[in-house]
């Protein structure tokens, strides 16, 4: 939202409905490649760790801005989601790992709205994927392996070559 800050006033708008056509437009494409397969051939894992800031599909990568929230499974890809963005949106936003070419523009809401402004809901994706009947959000979370704390990298040892 700088760009609103500088643009002449009215030469820029930034309104809701484009971000949400975006997140639209995600569930519609995720329900095109979903129907080429039967349903009980599809199971969808979420890999909730080194959460960085902007999608891998930029090309660029970046220090994780919220703590590792685990691996996540399930046949249903809209109940994958939300849990994801549930267990996620409880964590604390990694303030100091936010790149210097963003800003945290608020407190409210999902720890990525904080960094990528208001209108940038995460969980419009999932309710226009429970519209389109890929799923439901209702979800039961089973722990199978307790996340722990790290272990303790101990010292290198190197090896002399003779």
């Amino acid at each position: 939202m700088r760009c609103q800050k500088v643009a002449p006033a009215g030469s820029l708008k930034i309104v809701p409905t484009n971000f949400d056509a975006f997140q639209e437009a995600c569930a519609i494409s995720a329900s095109i490649a979903l129907s080429t397969y039967a349903p009980e051939k599809v199971t969808h894992l979420a890999l909730a760790n080194q959460m960085t800031p902007v999608c891998d599909c930029f090309g660029f990568t970046g220090l994780s801005v919220l703590p590792d929230a685990g691996i996540f499974g399930s046949d249903d890809i809209v109940a994958i989601d939300k849990a994801v963005l549930d267990v996620t949106g409880k964590s604390q936003l990694i303030e100091e790992n936010v790149p210097n070419s963003m800003e945290v523009v608020t407190h409210e809401g999902h720890p990525f709205a904080h960094i990528h402004g208001p209108f940038k809901d995460p969980y419009k994706v999932v309710r226009y994927g429970e519209t389109l009947g890929l799923g439901s959000q209702e979800y039961e979370l089973v722990d199978v392996l307790p996340v722990q704390t790290r272990p303790q990298r101990s010292a290198p040892v190197y090896v002399a070559l003779k």
